[in-house]
């Protein structure tokens, strides 16, 4: 078979609720790899939190972080990293403006660099290629690829309306418990679709050979563009509606990877 390019996001897909990769998904993936195929981890998440699971794959191909804002390979010279960034003049008005006033926390996110503005430090500290330092109201505003911000629940709505003239930035929202919301903050161009132009380019491999696995509202648009979008079982109906296909069983299930053993016919 012609080589794939196979897209695949971390939360909610490749990962089990207890955030692990099945030893079902690890075989079945390295199989894949073996026949030629390129598996790349897709996700919203930061390089010092998905690294691990690339480790542990075995893989040497690009990875895709933060919703394509940073795309690199961190086995691959060759391959010149994607950098999108948050305009600074924006990184700077949301910093003083009166969100500042309400906000329970706050962090700045440069690479895998996190400047604590406001809050605690404990969610970072398990992650060893995270470095952590204090914000002293330094101009931080260049190459901020994320802004996280923590607000309580009474605070939403208005934090929404102020985010939202800002034309250069769009945010997703996660609940944090009873008392907490959760907005991310990256640069309007990320989309994990924008990566297929440089994934397909550097790997030759056409848009229509691309596979795609999501569950969330950040994967629409690349379950929808892929060549074969296939939403998780458990993925959200928006997802499944712009899917090509959708997974027998759940990522709980090591769904992605009997839906790869089946596509690819392996002997496993």
């Amino acid at each position: 078979m012609e080589k794939h390019l196979i897209l695949i996001d971390l939360d909610g897909t490749l990962l089990n609720s207890k955030s692990q990769v099945s030893e079902m998904n690890k075989i079945i993936l390295g199989e894949v790899q073996k026949q030629g195929h390129e598996i790349i981890i897709t996700t919203g998440r930061a390089y010092y939190r998905s690294h691990m699971f690339y480790d542990e794959l075995n893989l040497r191909s690009l990875i895709v972080n933060r919703n394509a804002s940073i795309i690199h390979g961190p086995y691959d010279n060759q391959f010149k990293h994607i950098y999108e960034w948050i305009d600074p003049d924006t990184v700077e008005n949301i910093l003083t403006c009166e969100i500042a006033h309400f906000m329970r926390k706050m962090y700045i996110e440069h690479l895998n660099e996190v400047y604590v503005v406001k809050g605690e430090r404990d969610f970072y500290e398990p992650y060893p290629l995270c470095k952590l330092i204090d914000y002293n109201n330094q101009a931080l505003f260049n190459c901020t690829n994320l802004l996280s911000i923590s607000v309580e629940k009474k605070d939403v709505e208005k934090t929404k309306t102020i985010l939202e003239r800002y034309s250069m930035v769009k945010y997703e929202k996660y609940s944090m418990g009873e008392e907490l919301t959760l907005f991310n903050v990256y640069p309007i161009q990320s989309d994990k679709a924008n990566a297929f132009s440089y994934l397909s380019d550097y790997y030759g491999v056409p848009q229509h050979r691309i596979i795609a696995f999501g569950d969330g509202g950040n994967d629409v648009r690349m379950i929808k563009e892929a060549g074969i979008g296939i939403a998780m079982k458990n993925a959200i109906d928006v997802v499944k509606k712009n899917a090509q296909l959708i997974t027998d069983y759940s990522n709980n299930e090591s769904g992605v990877g009997l839906f790869l053993k089946k596509y690819f016919e392996l002997n496993i």
